[in-house]
């Protein structure tokens, strides 16, 4: 998880609770980077963090408790696609109030879900694996992990600001992890070329439809 994705300078705040850089052997079962041997790590459990009670940010109205928040603030001169990894892991599922996790660009969610039995406002997540997992500071995640999941995101010029956030709400038991990793910035395709893969995406899905026809 390089703090200078494409050589782009990152100012990384910790607005609540903390933030790790874990490898993947922290982990009982290991925990494979998907780039290079560490990831960020942020938490609900009571092992590495310090309850920031009574924050709202799901901005539901309704405060969270053992909050983890960090922002990461950049700017770039052109358009670039921000792209990044995330996991999840939780021991809520199977009872419980929810955990709310949440990654978010310029203050627009981009990357929302909760786990746990009263799931509120946010959708329940599914597709986590049934492997219990032992994080950092003997952190409990019985009902497994999410595994990797790749996001890409069209980011034009300015300054920005990357977030991501995981809470406990309505209690302060059962612990749950967001973990990012392969954060990268790269140059955006210029829009012509943005203009020939959707053109080539129409096209494809042209094809398929007349083969299903016949």
């Amino acid at each position: 998880m390089p703090c200078s994705p494409g050589g782009i300078p990152v100012t990384i705040t910790v607005v609540y609770g903390s933030l790790a850089v874990e490898t993947g052997a922290t982990f009982i079962p290991p925990v494979a980077p998907t780039e290079g041997s560490q990831f960020g790590y942020i938490t609900t459990g009571p092992g590495g963090v310090g309850p920031a009670s009574y924050v709202d940010v799901t901005g539901d109205g309704i405060p969270e408790l053992d909050v983890s928040l960090v922002q990461m603030a950049f700017s770039v001169a052109a358009p670039v696609i921000l792209s990044f990894d995330y996991d999840v892991m939780t021991e809520e599922i199977t009872g419980g109030n929810f955990d709310p996790y949440g990654i978010l660009l310029d203050g627009i969610q981009v990357v929302g879900g909760a786990v746990g039995g009263d799931n509120g406002s946010y959708a329940a997540q599914t597709g986590f694996n049934n492997v219990e997992y032992i994080g950092p500071n003997d952190e409990q995640y019985v009902d497994g992990r999410l595994g990797w999941q790749p996001v890409n995101l069209f980011v034009p010029a300015g300054a920005h600001v990357f977030e991501f956030f995981v809470a406990d709400a309505s209690d302060d038991i059962g612990d749950t992890a967001l973990m990012i990793d392969n954060v990268q910035v790269n140059p955006a395709p210029a829009p012509a070329s943005w203009m020939l893969l959707l053109a080539g995406v129409g096209l494809l899905r042209r094809q398929r439809a007349r083969a299903a026809a016949h």
